[in-house]
């Protein structure tokens, strides 16, 4: 068996220098033992299974895999299930194991799929009548690579006569870079495989896609996605479900980071919420099935196989996970371990239950499974995977008083931090010493609590857990917040350059786990509010760009809920995928946002207070601005000539009104005064306007030649 020792940290760590092997698998008979109470098929084997715990059945049915589950294992028997079959069929058994990927039948492992290889791929969009892509891999001998194209796009182009023909183009030719463009496929929904060729036409290489295409560059949402949680996205027809297609959809919209929810929860049929992606769930529980067990008081409420790795491994999940365009995946997942087999427990509730050894243990064994599941399935994938868990701030305690009185429940998360981190560790070992390279899976924290004086993740957990990765659920800094407090009302650029100076070196690396305007009403983006409110998106999405984090989501794909009696709406996606107004308000931000970028401003504004004060005989809205001393010359340009001020709304008159304001206009700045490291100007008072009687909060960014953008800041009613 693999023999594990305690390092210094007190975590599981392989012991390689004095490593026992494991015996080879053999399954030498088996038993069946019919149909059982839980209404799966069981099979008994028979044979020498050495490390039992770390062996995964497969089952293969007239040829075809069948999902099976392991019950019970023992050095030379196992129990398994399947579900139940029409009969008669012959069915054979593998047994698989995930420490060092023994199988129990003779095989071979293929380190040769020919020579030129494709690891990644950039869709440049349409670009005139041709589509360009950028591929990333291995190619020996780029000058004589050829490629086939093939292209589908809801069967337009297959009902003619005449085949789709590509017409490449190659514009660059590298060992590790290609470049190309071929003829665009028309319309919506195309998805195109590329596969290295010979001159003969001989595959010199594995197929790489199908990709769906995007009308859009890539670059232009590069590091960016939206959360694919709330319901709202529509099952496509002939779809099986709305996890994959809606990520598609999302891809076309040019999105290549993807944040989905992994969650016991969506087992439980109370409400579609729980099981936002429409799964069909009898068939999930074929594939991930329930162990018949009375959830009373002294049970664990947890007979079942450990959820994460085998939802992992189900077939809805793994269209999702293996859909090529997506560079960084983060999982906001639940553990059977901690949560039941419904997810409705909170055994963390409870802090001694982390304390116990096999529950932590159970904690450590369903991410490490989980981990290995997706470096089993996803190797040479190029993918990043992110295990984090959802606003930990608000699932310990709500306000104040509750989080003062809380020590206990911080001291019980981080324990489970530090159990789900040593799995996930332990996973990577593992896959390192089996040879899997090409993904890598991290541990995250989110955190959404920045600024309060009580206790908060950001203090209490992250910096004793150190995950890889602390995921930001960012409202607070992109809210509202107290109309009286300068301090907030649009804070994102502040608390970001804040969280790089306390984390420095990037340790851990900072992503953007959720972030959209103010207040979201989600009123549709055509009316005056909901353009209001794609402008605060998209001036939200340029201060994260700014922050050049690697991975940022937006909320939301889709709406959470379909009411056609309410027209309001927060998903970038209607639920038939097309994109709403919101997304080329946020496109076009993005790329001005870009080109600020490559123009290597040399100053930033570190914060910048909004009050309302009077002078000359009038109200003024009076900007104060403060340098960030830490950004290049750390000090404001010599002049504030050209400083623009763009709000989300302006009046012509002397004060605002739905009849008299632009959406998106500029305002010209008053008595603008310098000094190195703080800077002043004001704007006229004019409040906010009221739209449908209800008040439309008004927000400014400002833009200094040579320095970054700062905002959007909220303006005093």
């Amino acid at each position: 068996m693999i023999a594990w020792k305690l390092n210094s940290f007190g975590i599981l760590a392989l012991a390689t220098a004095n490593a026992v092997c494991a015996e080879p698998l053999l399954v030498t008979s088996t038993t069946p033992l019919g149909l059982q109470p839980d209404g799966r098929y069981h099979v008994q084997l028979q044979g020498s299974f050495d490390s039992p715990a770390d062996v995964v059945p497969t089952a293969i049915c007239d040829g075809k895999p069948v999902p099976s589950v392991m019950h019970a294992a023992t050095q030379t028997m196992i129990e398994i299930s399947i579900p139940l079959q029409r009969v008669p069929l012959l069915c054979s058994f593998i047994a698989h194991r995930l420490t060092d990927g023994a199988i129990s039948l003779p095989s071979i492992q293929i380190t040769s799929s020919g020579d030129n290889q494709i690891r990644g791929s950039v869709d440049r969009g349409r670009i005139g009548t041709k589509h360009g892509m950028e591929l990333y891999g291995s190619f020996p001998d780029p000058q004589s690579l050829n490629l086939s194209i093939y292209c589908v796009q809801g069967g337009d182009i297959n009902r003619t006569t005449m085949p789709y023909t590509a017409e490449i183009q190659f514009d660059l030719r590298s060992p590790t870079q290609i470049n190309l463009t071929f003829n665009d496929v028309p319309g919506v929904g195309a998805r195109c495989s590329f596969t290295p060729i010979d001159a003969s036409g001989r595959a010199t290489g594995p197929l790489w896609g199908p990709i769906a295409l995007s009308s859009n560059d890539s670059y232009i949402t590069a590091n960016f996605g939206a959360y694919h949680w709330p319901l709202g996205a529509a099952v496509g027809p002939d779809a099986d479900d709305a996890l994959m297609p809606g990520q598609q959809w999302l891809a076309r919209a040019g999105f290549n980071i993807a944040r989905v929810w992994m969650s016991p929860l969506l087992r439980t049929r109370i409400s579609n919420a729980a099981n936002p992606y429409h799964l069909n769930l009898d068939v999930f529980a074929q594939q991930c099935p329930v162990v018949p067990q009375p959830c009373t008081p002294g049970s664990d409420c947890n007979a079942s196989p450990p959820f994460l790795p085998c939802a992992a491994r189900s077939s809805a999940y793994q269209k999702l996970l293996s859909l090529p365009n997506l560079g960084y995946i983060i999982l906001t997942t639940g553990d059977s371990a901690s949560s039941g087999d419904f997810g409705t427990q909170p055994k963390l509730a409870d802090p001694s239950w982390i304390q116990i050894a096999a529950n932590r243990a159970k904690v450590v064994r369903e991410y490490r499974d989980l981990a290995l599941a997706l470096y089993e399935t996803q190797r040479n994938s190029g993918k990043h995977f992110i295990v984090s868990s959802w606003e930990t701030d608000n699932a310990i305690c709500s306000d104040a008083t509750s989080c003062t009185n809380a020590t206990g429940l911080f001291e019980a998360f981080t324990q489970w931090f530090m159990a789900r981190k040593q799995g996930i560790l332990e996973a990577r070992t593992i896959a390192q010493a089996r040879g899997i390279t090409g993904v890598t899976v991290s541990d995250g924290i989110e955190f959404n609590r920045v600024r309060e004086t009580y206790p908060m993740v950001i203090d209490k957990i992250i910096p004793q857990v150190m995950p890889e990765y602390m995921t930001y659920s960012a409202w607070a800094s992109s809210g509202g917040g107290d109309v009286n407090n300068p301090n907030v009302g649009g804070q994102l650029d502040h608390d970001l350059i804040v969280l790089a100076g306390r984390f420095p070196g990037n340790k851990p690396q900072l992503i953007i786990g959720e972030l959209g305007p103010a207040n979201y009403t989600g009123e549709d983006p055509s009316t005056l509010r909901g353009r209001n409110e794609a402008w605060q998106l998209a001036q939200n999405a340029r201060a994260a760009q700014r922050a050049q984090l690697p991975a940022n989501i937006l909320w939301a794909a889709f709406d959470n809920a379909l009411d056609p009696n309410n027209p309001m709406s927060e998903g970038l996606l209607s639920s038939d995928g097309k994109e709403r107004h919101v997304v080329s308000t946020l496109r076009a931000e993005l790329i001005a946002g870009q080109r600020e970028l490559q123009s290597s401003p040399q100053a930033r504004i570190g914060g910048i207070r909004v009050t309302k004060a009077s002078a000359d005989g009038r109200d003024w809205d009076l900007f104060e601005m403060f340098i960030d001393p830490t950004y290049r010359q750390g000090k404001f340009p010599a002049s504030l000539s050209g400083m623009v001020v763009r709000c989300s709304y302006t009046c012509a008159g002397s004060s605002c009104t739905a009849t008299n304001m632009t959406v998106d206009g500029s305002e010209i700045p008053d008595s603008p005064a310098r000094a190195d490291s703080q800077s002043d100007f004001r704007l006229p008072h004019k409040g906010w306007a009221l739209v449908n009687g209800q008040p439309l909060e008004r927000w400014c960014t400002v833009s200094i030649p040579g320095m970054l953008t700062h905002g959007p800041k909220r303006l005093p009613p």
